[in-house]
């Protein structure tokens, strides 16, 4: 049944347990700042997964990989000025045992100004963190220059492309989302239906939104099933990624990460990696390909996806 949610583009967001390292976590920062400041740069890479991103959303700058976070720490760190790095943790939330989300604030200071006063940036940032070779390591890392908020239309405009109708259809299942502005244009809101061999027909709906509290993009999920969740959104040009959370009918909690890959205006690929269910570890799920069959919710006749947000 999982398989066929996915298809339906984020057709489950699922939730956090509570299994915690916070000690490990905040050492993965604390071995990152001090190896920074010692300009020790043949040192950050051992800080990143492989296919690590650093992104810096105020200046548009995406850097892709553990090779080039290296290099261009290195040019950073090999330059006339000294830079100083500090980081405080607002909050680690565990997203099963192997992967965590950590939220705070970053302040960099490169000299002095004319008055002798420290000069620098501050920055808030959203991390992901996993466990990898039993040690944490830095999957992700966006960052923005604190105050430099969007408001949430602006914010959803990146997911404006998503309006529309999609359609899947597997071996075992037709699931049919919608996803359409709420008024105000600061909400979106996605209905969906999954029709699987042998189940009854499921229903829900998922509000999206930004909270600028956090500075993100989050969403918030029901099903007609009895679970719940929400999920936090890291979104790029052609690829987005949700940390979701899932309270189960039964009380059962479960996380993953869904990623949803555009092909083209008409065609994304959404698969589920990182899944755990109370703890335990379960296989990521395969691509499944989602097809837009109309551009507009707006421009359609009421069909059976949107029933539940009458």
């Amino acid at each position: 049944m999982l398989r066929s949610l996915a298809a339906g583009l984020l057709a489950v967001v699922l939730p956090w347990t509570a299994i915690a390292d916070e000690p490990g976590i905040r050492m993965l920062v604390d071995n990152y700042v001090n190896d920074f400041n010692a300009k020790r740069a043949d040192k950050i890479s051992d800080y990143w997964i492989v296919d690590g991103e650093y992104r810096d959303l105020t200046e548009d700058i995406i850097w892709v990989g553990r090779e080039q976070i290296s290099k261009e720490m290195k040019s950073v760190l090999d330059g006339d000025m000294t830079p100083k790095l500090s980081v405080t943790i607002a909050s680690i939330r565990m997203l099963g045992d192997q992967a965590a989300r950590v939220e705070g604030t970053t302040s960099i200071q490169i000299g002095n100004d004319e008055s002798g006063e420290p000069r620098g940036d501050d920055f808030d940032f959203i991390a992901l963190v996993v466990r990898e070779d039993d040690a944490w390591k830095f999957s992700s890392i966006d960052e923005r220059a604190v105050g430099d908020l969007p408001t949430a239309s602006e914010a959803l405009q990146q997911l404006a492309w998503l309006e529309g109708v999609w359609k899947d259809q597997t071996e075992d299942a037709d699931v049919t989302t919608s996803v359409r502005w709420l008024p105000g244009r600061n909400f979106l809101l996605r209905v969906f239906q999954s029709d699987a061999d042998g189940e009854d027909p499921q229903q829900g709906f998922q509000v999206i939104g930004f909270d600028p509290n956090r500075g993100t993009i989050r969403s918030w999920s029901i099903l007609g099933g009895g679970s719940y969740g929400d999920g936090d959104w890291q979104v790029e040009p052609d690829r987005i990624r949700v940390q979701a959370r899932q309270t189960l009918p039964g009380g059962s909690t479960a996380v993953g990460t869904y990623v949803i890959e555009k092909v083209d205006d008409a065609t994304i690929r959404v698969k589920i990696v990182g899944r755990s269910q109370d703890g335990s570890p379960l296989p990521n799920s395969n691509p499944i390909t989602v097809t837009r069959v109309v551009d507009s919710i707006e421009s359609t006749a009421p069909n059976k996806s949107e029933s539940p947000a009458k």
